[in-house]
């Protein structure tokens, strides 16, 4: 019985945590000026103890408000981006990666690059 009283406690912080993310994103993506990039990073893999596989945190930088979003994919994929920003409207500032690409044709949204020289990373 503990246990399920648990679970409740659990679930009920999920939801909570849920939408303090959700209105933490409409805060950071209501700036109209964004940096976006992607990092890699080994996340454990819970299908094979002891191993990690690739993983992606996007990161969304609201430098106006001092805001930072963090969004996990498994993948470097522009599925990512085109999900965070689908509504975004502003300048969007990359370091030029492919998943990029398309914003510049998206209405509303005016895509710059960083001023770093090439291959660098």
């Amino acid at each position: 019985m503990l246990s399920l009283r648990i679970n409740d406690w659990v679930k009920a912080v999920l939801t909570h945590v849920a939408a303090l993310y959700e209105a933490h994103k409409k805060i950071v993506l209501a700036c109209g000026y964004l940096h976006a990039d992607e990092t890699p990073l080994k996340v454990l893999d819970e299908s094979k103890k002891g191993t990690t596989h690739q993983g992606y945190y996007w990161v969304y930088h609201n430098s106006k408000g001092k805001l930072v979003l963090f969004d996990y994919r498994k993948g470097r994929g522009r599925e990512g981006p085109d999900d965070i920003l689908k509504d975004y409207k502003g300048y969007l500032q990359t370091d030029g990666y492919a998943a990029h690409e398309d914003f510049d044709k998206r209405a509303g949204i005016t895509l710059i690059h960083c001023m770093a020289p090439p291959n660098v990373h």
